[in-house]
């Protein structure tokens, strides 16, 4: 819809505008924005992304990954692949949502992506959190991928899926939320233990 076409746009904006303040202060944070499949899949609202995108200065660009998320099936579609080439083409790196209970990565690799990312529902079991990560990990590998998962919240999970190879961790047990970019900082398993 338009409406998620213009918040992809807006997402993408507010990013450009705070890597703009980081580069003010000397520092450089690499960023993830989500565009939805729905943008993505629609000609006109991909060439609307692609145009917003192509006027990003190079050196805010080569920061940014973009992860399409919102896809029905979880799976890398021809108008994904048209659009992670295109992406390409202006030096964006690209991730694609896939689903932490039956992950699907094997075709990304085929589209260009460079990550697969997960979302871990609130209510899943820890056993099954940790199933989900062997999972993600084993088929990113396959596909030569990096693999990501978001919304780890306890010490233990973030432990598990780094020692799974999940090499893009977040969530309540790694971070709160920032409103301000200014505040963030690189993080490292050391981290995880001298938080208060």
């Amino acid at each position: 819809s338009e409406f998620l076409a213009d918040l992809d746009v807006a997402s993408i904006a507010k990013a450009v505008s705070d890597l703009g303040l980081l580069s003010k202060s000397a520092r450089r944070l690499p960023l993830l924005i989500q565009a939805h499949y729905q943008t993505v899949a629609n000609p006109r609202q991909r060439a609307y992304l692609w145009a917003t995108i192509a006027e990003i200065p190079d050196q805010f660009r080569k920061l940014l990954f973009l992860e399409v998320v919102g896809h029905p099936n979880a799976k890398c579609t021809t108008d994904i692949s048209d659009f992670i080439t295109t992406m390409r083409s202006l030096g964006l790196k690209t991730a694609l949502r896939t689903n932490p209970l039956y992950p699907t990565p094997a075709g990304f690799r085929y589209g260009g992506a460079q990550i697969a990312t997960a979302t871990l529902p609130k209510a899943l079991s820890e056993p099954a959190q940790m199933r989900a990560f062997e999972m993600i990990s084993e088929r990113a590998r396959e596909s030569n991928l990096d693999s990501a998962v978001w919304n780890i919240a306890s010490r233990s999970m973030v432990i598990a899926a780094a020692s799974c190879g999940i090499r893009y961790l977040s969530g309540s047990a790694i971070a709160e939320d920032l409103e301000n970019l200014s505040h963030a900082l690189r993080y490292s398993l050391l981290d995880l233990y001298q938080r208060a």
